[in-house]
């Protein structure tokens, strides 16, 4: 679930796969697009990375 407040100590791991990054909150779980309630959110609530858009990002 989403934070309700923006923190400031959250860090995240980068980790980098064909040339795309994807990054690991740090409560060990990807970055991702998460649609609840017909209302898209990005957040760190994935176990594996998505095998899709959503939790690779191109730099």
């Amino acid at each position: 679930m989403a934070k309700s407040q923006k923190d400031s100590t959250t860090r995240f791991v980068a980790t980098k796969s064909d040339g795309k990054l994807m990054l690991t909150a740090d409560n060990g779980k990807y970055l991702s697009r998460v649609r609840r309630a017909n209302v898209n959110y990005i957040e760190a609530a994935k176990i594996y990375p998505d095998t899709c858009i959503f939790s690779q990002f191109i730099v």
